[in-house]
């Protein structure tokens, strides 16, 4: 499970800068899950839980090939997921 928890104090305002500040990770393993992923805004008095489960590890395999098969040559320098899926110019 990663977490992030907002404290009383971003909690009252939600910012970016805040919620990178209030960044918590923990992470939980078992079973034959191959990933299941949830990202938590905690308040303190309600939480937003967004949530992923693969049943398979070829899924993130694709994913690697298809990230490298973007970056071959490419220039050095900062890139993000969202230029590997199209996304950056969205």
């Amino acid at each position: 499970m990663d977490e992030i928890r907002i404290q009383s104090s971003c909690a009252r305002s939600f910012s970016a800068c805040q919620l990178l500040a209030a960044t918590g990770f923990a992470s939980l393993r078992g079973g034959t899950a191959a990933g299941d992923h949830s990202v938590i805004f905690a308040g303190p008095h309600e939480r937003i839980t967004l949530s992923h489960h693969a049943e398979d590890r070829v899924l993130f395999a694709h994913g690697a090939l298809k990230a490298a098969l973007w970056a071959h040559g490419k220039k050095p320098g900062f890139y993000s997921m969202a230029d590997v899926l199209g996304l950056a110019d969205i």
